[in-house]
């Protein structure tokens, strides 16, 4: 158990003098080094709960895995198809490599194959694939947080939509460099790009019409954009204690919230606000 995610111990493989597979971590991207440690948290003298899990996709076509790894500022994908003996090991399963990770993206310090300038996410939330029937359908979309620490932060939040090169159920990958795609597809920021900051939960959900619900979890905020990046509804909650919103995601004619407890416990709940559609075709929300 990781913060509040779940991971198999199969998927770790750890890189420490103590154990046989010991080795350098620029030379196994596919493993998670236990020892990486974000350089903010290091500076603080923070203790990590090694990835802070706070995200989980199924990929049934794939029968793969998604998990987001906050602590690492990444976003890892692992073979579901696996029997347990072969998850232990480096082969089986559908992408032929076991227990180890098929691909990940968005920090390349993590295993040694990039510096500060590389990091393209910061503390993600909500990395999901997109579902079959919308557009984009089968890429990925992650809601950037960017984080609040001094002399780290970005200052700002973006969404992103990642392509990868995918081969059957393998992702492409050049020995010695970093996880591809070099950038996002597709990204939403602010203009300017500080108007939208939310350091911690948030999410983002594409729409049928192309379009994508976005929770600024700081601020209680669920907002439509198109893809040119123009706002074409939002919703600011008057309710929801001290404004913070987990996740928000469109359900047939009603958007659903998840929001914080009034005692402020960690177990959500779900709030339903009726949103409908008032106008045949309109392609916004009213």
């Amino acid at each position: 158990m990781s913060g509040n995610g779940i991971y198999g111990t199969t998927s770790f493989k750890t890189l420490t003098r103590r154990n046989q597979n010991y080795g350098a971590v620029a030379e196994h991207p596919e493993l998670i080094d236990i020892n990486f440690t974000l350089p903010r948290l290091a500076e603080q003298g923070r203790g990590y709960d090694l990835a802070h899990g706070n995200a989980i996709d199924y990929n049934a076509e794939l029968d793969q895995i998604m998990l987001s790894a906050r602590d690492f500022s990444e976003l890892w994908i692992i073979d579901h198809s696996t029997t347990t003996a072969q998850a232990a090991g480096h082969s089986g399963g559908n992408g032929g490599r076991g227990g180890d990770l098929l691909y990940r993206w968005g920090n390349p310090r993590a295993y040694g194959s990039g510096a500060a300038a590389d990091q393209q996410l910061f503390w993600p939330h909500h990395t999901h694939w997109i579902p079959a029937g919308l557009p984009g359908a089968g890429n990925i979309l992650a809601f950037n947080n960017g984080n609040e620490f001094p002399g780290y932060a970005r200052g700002y939040s973006s969404v992103v939509e990642l392509s990868p090169r995918v081969d059957g159920y393998s992702y492409h990958y050049s020995e010695g460099s970093a996880y591809g795609p070099a950038e996002p597809s597709w990204t939403y920021t602010a203009a300017p790009p500080a108007d939208f900051y939310a350091p911690f939960q948030s999410g983002a959900q594409r729409l049928p019409n192309g379009n994508t619900l976005i929770c600024v979890g700081n601020k209680g905020t669920v907002l439509e954009v198109t893809p040119d990046g123009e706002t074409v509804w939002q919703y600011i909650s008057p309710v929801l204690r001290r404004g913070l919103c987990i996740r928000a995601t469109r359900c047939l004619t009603a958007l659903s919230i998840r929001r914080l407890p009034p005692s402020g416990g960690g177990i959500s709940f779900t709030a339903p606000i009726a949103i409908r559609r008032t106008i045949p075709g309109c392609k916004r929300w009213i």
